[in-house]
């Protein structure tokens, strides 16, 4: 998915042809962090070429890192659910830092000079329930490890019944 709060800004539509190509592609193949080891590939495949991928750069659009490209505004652009997110296996994923309000991506030297760094996390760091408040409440439930199973099934479908959906786990038959 992407946001037209970014490919509606002027800045974007002032980018080459190639440019919002290339960043539309990179949107695709992307992993769950909005990282892809696989650019260059990705360029060959579809001929585009570096200095288009150096515009993206300028431009704040993407950040390299190493031989991997980081999409500067993923989370702008994405919202995946926590039971469906796979974490990147980019080892460098520590030098990728979120601003937890704006959900722009920056690089630790980028961060240095922020006045506050309070509003920012590691991409290295693990997701927490206060930090993704779209869990739902079945969700929340499941993740209590007090509860037995017969429980845990029962709670529920107490939930289900608030939301005026029938059971789901009950256990009658």
């Amino acid at each position: 998915m992407f946001s037209k709060e970014i490919i509606d800004d002027d800045s974007f539509l002032d980018l080459s042809t190639e440019a919002k190509l290339m960043y539309f592609l990179f949107g695709m193949f992307a992993d769950d962090d909005g990282i892809l080891r696989n650019a260059k590939s990705i360029m060959r495949l579809y001929n585009l070429d570096e200095s288009t991928l150096n515009e993206l750069e300028t431009e704040n659009y993407i950040i390299r890192v190493g031989k991997c490209v980081v999409i500067r505004h993923w989370k702008i652009n994405n919202l995946i659910r926590k039971d469906r997110y796979n974490p990147s296996s980019f080892p460098e994923r520590n030098e990728i830092f979120e601003n937890k309000e704006t959900k722009i991506y920056y690089t630790k030297s980028e961060i240095e000079n922020y006045p506050s760094d309070k509003n920012f996390i590691s991409l290295g760091e693990s997701i927490t329930e206060s930090d993704n408040p779209k869990l739902s409440a079945e969700n929340k439930t499941a993740a209590k490890s007090n509860l037995s199973d017969v429980d845990l099934l029962k709670e529920m479908d107490e939930l289900r019944a608030k939301k005026g959906l029938p059971p789901k786990y009950s256990m009658s038959g």
